[in-house]
């Protein structure tokens, strides 16, 4: 399904172009309002630390959701069943690889003899269930939405420029994954798990992004994204009960597998890049995106 070219706003009837540099600012002040809101949040619900993370993560969602409406990409966020089916089925080796992994996880516990269900399970699930679409509206609101459709108002006159535009939000969102306090050169291992982290994310940021190229929609990614979080969490947050606050950089004994696993992952994720640059080079230019406002 290739995307649908946007007309420009008519005011009065009137044209009311924009320059692409002027959108990619606005897509900025958009995305730092989106944190001051979670902020806001967590100052708020400072005190009850089961419901901090559900909180900011669902206020990141609303504030992406109200940023794109402002910025007039609401085809972004709209209920559209052809786009969504699209991007499950271009997206199918990400839901598999997450299936993978989970039925793994779950082998793996019950397999070891000291597994328990920690009490309190049925609440968890629906705080993660809750936690997961949150973190798939928020993430993809932020970088698919604002962020890739502010680069592609000012680079995507050009097909070059729309590689450039995916690839720069692709790596933004691995980035966005690592904490750089937790990253010391005198333990390399940190840095390894950082580096892999980053890739790791930025292959699936990859290929969600190149979706929304061709559907014109973040719905569906977002759905992926959130079904994939959610079956990666479920053993151990949901069974087992662990803290939904993850770091992704371990000093810990378990700092070797925690790389190890990451590259795993890595390789496991080179059909969905595969995909993403089939349906990049499908990808016709100029494509401005969602938020153009030109002549």
């Amino acid at each position: 399904m290739a995307p649908q070219s946007q007309q420009p706003v008519v005011v009065g009837g009137k044209r009311r172009p924009r320059k692409g540099w002027v959108t990619l600012l606005l897509t900025i002040l958009m995305q730092l309002l989106v944190f001051v809101y979670a902020l806001v949040g967590a100052v708020l619900f400072y005190g009850m630390p089961d419901a901090l993370d559900l909180v900011v993560t669902i206020a990141m969602a609303i504030g992406a959701i109200v940023g794109m409406a402002i910025m007039g990409g609401k085809k972004l966020i709209a209920f559209d069943r052809k786009a969504i089916c699209e991007s499950f089925r271009q997206g199918i080796w990400y839901f598999g690889t997450s299936a993978a992994i989970f039925l793994l996880s779950i082998g793996f516990s019950l397999t070891d003899e000291t597994f328990v269900v920690s009490d309190g399970w049925p609440l968890r699930l629906v705080q993660t269930l809750l936690l997961c679409v949150g973190i798939g509206v928020a993430e993809e609101g932020v970088f698919r939405g604002l962020q890739l459709g502010g680069l592609l108002d000012v680079l995507g006159r050009t097909k070059r420029g729309v590689v450039v535009a995916v690839l720069v939000s692709s790596l933004l969102f691995g980035l966005a994954h690592v904490d750089p306090t937790t990253i010391s050169l005198a333990e390399p291992i940190t840095l390894v798990q950082a580096i892999l982290k980053v890739v790791q994310t930025g292959e699936m940021g990859f290929l969600l992004a190149t979706i929304v190229l061709r559907t014109g929609n973040i719905m569906g990614g977002a759905a992926l994204h959130a079904i994939g979080d959610f079956l990666i969490m479920f053993t151990g947050i949901v069974l087992q009960g662990e803290s939904t606050e993850i770091s992704y950089v371990s000093t810990g004994d378990d700092a070797l597998y925690v790389a190890g696993f990451y590259l795993f992952v890595i390789l496991l994720y080179i059909p969905m890049v595969v995909r993403g640059i089939r349906l990049l080079r499908n990808t016709k230019a100029p494509h401005h995106g969602a938020f153009h406002r030109g002549d």
